[in-house]
């Protein structure tokens, strides 16, 4: 038994079902804390953050998020001490715009269906808080296909491609942002950074059609990706080096139009700034800086405070097979540039004062390091790797799946604490709680 079982028939359909079977899952898990949670509310925690700035521009037509945070924070008491200000003295938000712009389709379908259905019109009643928590599941879902897509372009390994998808999303801390905080960054980011892989691997591959529709969704999505949470600067030395193709084409219309595109979304927020504090660079947290030295960059990895690579150690396969894949040299630039990535936001959550990442499942702040590890696990697995070490990291995987659920099932039912104050054997030991 290993991973190259190509002789299966309807691989692709097979990647489809279990994307299609995850998103009803997220539905189910959606429904039940709308009927069982302490509130309705999905769009929860950071999510709100995020999703004022869209529901007070398309309601309001203003940036003062005060009633918009006491709206969607119900039954939770707003308190404005916890919050920035802008220069007219009303509540903002610290969190970057992107988000709210990646939520524009999934309010829409909320708003048409609440204006059928005669729900509540503001932006905050059960249509809204399904239709953009759905939306978001499934664009995510949707990336994993394109991304499955993208490896099968590399090499036409589909078994193995399709164990990887599975294993990045359920053995991560992805499973639980899909499926319960979907309007958290991580989710988004990792279906932007998916779509731009697809489009790089096409462009050098020499299977990219040239046109004005897939220049402006590659700078959508490179422009969201940075937008939505800007420590996805980490991700620049691999994308800009899987882009080079574009500029040795020395296209000069395409080039233009992308550079004009990526610039036109990122002055969004600069506008946003502008307009809320009168400068231009972001605002920074409250009481938040990059202060934690040496033992955040400890901490984050292996502290029983959501340590990453105690609660999910597949991340450390991940970082292992990038290593192993330099001594292949077709592709030693590619694993070191991925390997530099993830050093460098190793070291912005690690300096980070909450390097835990709150009530963080895992450590959160590492998700959207997920498709460049698998990337880099796939390149592997199919050009050096034997077939047992392929068997037995299948087997290994699988064990990490079964542990992940096992730990994602016992934070949905609260039993450990989410704020990771406690040592992990406490965490192995749900049960008996």
């Amino acid at each position: 038994m290993y991973f190259n079982y190509n002789y299966l028939k309807n691989i692709d359909l097979v990647m489809k079902l279990f994307l299609s079977t995850v998103f009803i899952l997220c539905i189910i898990i959606f429904y039940l804390s709308m009927i069982t949670g302490k509130s309705t509310n999905i769009i929860i925690s950071d999510g709100q953050g995020y999703y004022v700035w869209l529901r007070s521009i398309f309601f309001d037509f203003d940036l003062n998020l005060t009633n918009d945070y006491v709206l969607v924070m119900k039954p939770e008491i707003f308190n404005s001490s916890n919050h920035i200000t802008n220069v007219a003295g009303n509540a903002t938000s610290k969190y970057p715009i992107g988000v709210a712009i990646s939520m524009i389709p999934g309010f829409i379908i909320g708003h048409a269906i609440a204006l059928l259905m005669s729900f509540d019109l503001d932006g905050v009643s059960h249509p809204y808080q399904l239709s953009i928590s759905s939306y978001i599941s499934a664009l995510t879902l949707f990336s994993f296909y394109f991304f499955y897509k993208s490896l099968c372009t590399i090499s036409n390994n589909k078994v193995t491609a399709f164990i990887l998808v599975v294993i990045a999303i359920l053995s991560t801390n992805l499973i639980y942002y899909l499926t319960k905080e979907p309007a958290m960054s991580h989710c988004l980011n990792v279906a932007m950074l998916n779509f731009l892989l697809y489009f790089g691997i096409k462009i050098n591959n020499k299977n990219f059609i040239f046109n004005n529709l897939n220049i402006f969704i590659i700078s959508l999505c490179g422009g969201l990706l940075f937008l939505q949470r800007f420590s996805n600067i980490f991700l620049m030395p691999f994308l800009v080096y899987l882009y080079l193709p574009l500029f040795r084409k020395n296209n000069i219309r395409w080039i233009t139009q992308l550079l004009f595109f990526l610039f036109f979304f990122l002055s969004l927020q600069l506008l946003i700034n502008h307009i809320s504090y009168n400068i231009f660079l972001p605002e920074p947290y409250i009481n938040e800086g990059f202060n934690s030295g040496i033992n955040g960059i400890i901490g984050t990895l292996f502290s029983d405070k959501h340590g990453l690579i105690k609660y999910h150690p597949i991340y450390f396969i991940g970082i292992v097979l990038s290593l192993l894949l330099l001594k292949f040299q077709k592709w030693r630039i590619t694993a070191s540039l991925i390997i530099l990535c993830f050093v460098i936001l190793w070291q912005i959550n690690g300096n980070w004062d909450s390097w835990s990442f709150g009530d963080s499942f895992g450590n959160r702040g590492f998700i959207e390091s997920i498709p460049l590890l698998t990337l880099s696990s796939y390149l592997f697995i199919v050009y050096v790797s034997s077939r047992r070490l392929k068997h037995f990291l299948l087997v290994l995987s699988s064990i990490l799946i079964l542990f992940n659920c096992y730990l994602y099932i016992g934070y949905m039912l609260k039993k450990y604490p989410h704020s990771g104050d406690h040592t992990f054997l406490r965490v192995i030991k749900w049960y008996q709680y």
